[in-house]
């Protein structure tokens, strides 16, 4: 018998990125979910009724800042892991990230104000 077990038989390169992988795909999963939480406790039809400007038109420009920088920021993150794996530079585009989401909620807030009635 052995005496090592099987994550001692990895290299390190091979350890660094399992973790990459798994570090990318949850905080993917968590932007995704914080999505959903939000849709969810607005309603969907609020929330697609933000998207309207005061004269009725469709605000793409607001729809392409938030909605498709959000889809890109949570597709780099889930695929970090495959151009990077050194655990600094992961955690520092991990938080890179989280600002960058941030910073997209808060454009979402002027692009798309929440309706007072």
């Amino acid at each position: 018998g052995s005496s090592s077990s099987y994550p001692e038989k990895l290299s390190t390169s091979e350890r660094q990125s399992r973790i990459a992988t798994l570090f990318g795909l949850a905080l993917g999963v968590v932007f995704i979910t914080l999505d959903i939480m939000i849709i969810a406790h607005n309603g969907f039809a609020s929330s697609r009724d933000r998207c309207y400007c005061k004269a009725g038109k469709v605000q793409y420009i607001g729809i392409f800042v938030v909605v498709i920088s959000r889809v890109l920021i949570c597709a780099f993150i889930m695929t970090l892991s495959q151009y990077y794996y050194t655990p600094h530079v992961v955690a520092w585009l991990g938080l890179g990230t989280i600002v960058m989401q941030v910073s997209v909620r808060f454009l979402g807030k002027t692009y798309f104000p929440t309706k007072m009635v």
